[in-house]
């Protein structure tokens, strides 16, 4: 954090009809003004470098440990706006229409939690290839194609998934505590923006598109772990040999799934776990001034990549009260076949690292 230090102006307004008292008044400011500047003469030195006088100094040493200390993560599903019928699912219903835009799902994922854990965030995701959540079925596409099945899979061919995405109310402040309806943010020409909207991706997650499609460094980059290992990245992949680059979603505790330009250091991330960004909704949690936990949650109303809001989690203590944060879900039916679609498991959690 960085402190600084303002000197404060005093301000002086002498207000007098009388000719000669106005008079008076200025030459005591001009005489005060001289004699001020003349004590700062003799008085204000250089700064300077301190020195040791003796040759002995007292050195010791400070510590303190903070309890770690984390509140329950919970929440439910809740009508937009209302914030009623709370239940743990989320239904698209039966659509009659092929849609031509995203289908909002009109529901809310509602939530609360806080820790003073370094590193703390909230992240959502698909675990669609969880084989304890029968009898949904797994994607059969292959994520190493640039497609790792996130959103609703194929009930009768796994094959075709439906995109899911997440929102937030976020231009302000406080604005991720705020329950709305999420209908007209929920549209392709935002997603396509980058505003409002933002993917939702799957555990299994692999390798993903380069931004360019003609040319892009990304697509032939050398790129290790962390141990130093190499990562295959061919050029032109897959049966349209389209361009890619590997990317895993990471986080399972043991292993940095960020990928390196170099095997030893100095070495930079050139392709991050995807749950420390698209897939996190919030971050930076800790203690807040206010008795609640706090957080950043990015800024959706803006494309910039480091814009971010604050908003609050849940209360600290016995005391205040609980905040939520409403998350939104939407599904794009447009370009797939008529069948059931369901996930194995959307997950909301708070994790760290």
């Amino acid at each position: 954090m960085y402190f600084i230090n303002a000197l404060k102006k005093l301000g002086m307004q002498f207000l007098n009809s009388k000719e000669k008292e106005v008079n008076k008044m200025k030459t005591k400011i001009i005489a005060l003004a001289v004699t001020v500047a003349v004590t700062l003469l003799y008085t204000v030195t250089p700064a300077m470098a301190y020195t040791l006088i003796g040759t002995n100094a007292v050195s010791v040493s400070a510590s303190g440990v903070l309890q770690g200390s984390t509140i329950t993560f919970s929440g439910s599903v809740v009508d937009q706006s209302s914030g009623s019928n709370p239940s743990s699912s989320i239904s698209f219903g039966t659509i009659t229409t092929i849609p031509t835009d995203l289908t909002n799902s009109g529901r809310a994922i509602k939530v609360t939690g806080g820790t003073n854990e370094a590193g703390a965030r909230i992240i959502i995701l698909t675990d669609n290839a969880n084989n304890t959540a029968s009898p949904n079925k797994a994607p059969t596409v292959n994520p190493d194609s640039g497609v790792d099945g996130a959103g609703l899979v194929g009930q009768s061919d796994p094959g075709y998934t439906v995109p899911l995405m997440w929102g937030m109310k976020s231009a302000a402040d406080n604005d991720p505590n705020s329950n709305i309806d999420y209908t007209s943010y929920f549209t392709k020409s935002n997603l396509n923006s980058g505003l409002h909207c933002v993917y939702i991706v799957d555990k299994r997650h692999t390798k993903s598109f380069c931004q360019n499609q003609t040319t892009d460094p990304l697509d032939t980059a050398l790129m290790y772990r962390s141990d130093g290992s190499p990562v295959s990245n061919p050029a032109k992949e897959g049966s349209k040999q389209e361009l890619m680059y590997p990317q895993f979603f990471g986080n399972d505790g043991t292993t940095d799934y960020d990928l390196y330009d170099s095997a030893t250091a100095p070495k930079t991330v050139i392709s991050q776990s995807l749950y420390k960004n698209i897939a996190t909704l919030a971050f930076g949690i800790g203690p807040g001034g206010s008795g609640n936990y706090v957080c950043s949650v990015p800024k959706l109303s803006t494309s910039a990549y480091d814009d971010n809001v604050q908003a609050s989690l849940g209360k600290i203590g016995t005391t205040g009260t609980d905040q939520y944060l409403y998350i939104y879900i939407a599904a794009d039916f447009t370009t797939v076949p008529a069948q059931t679609y369901s996930t194995a498991k959307l997950i909301v959690e708070m994790v760290k690292g």
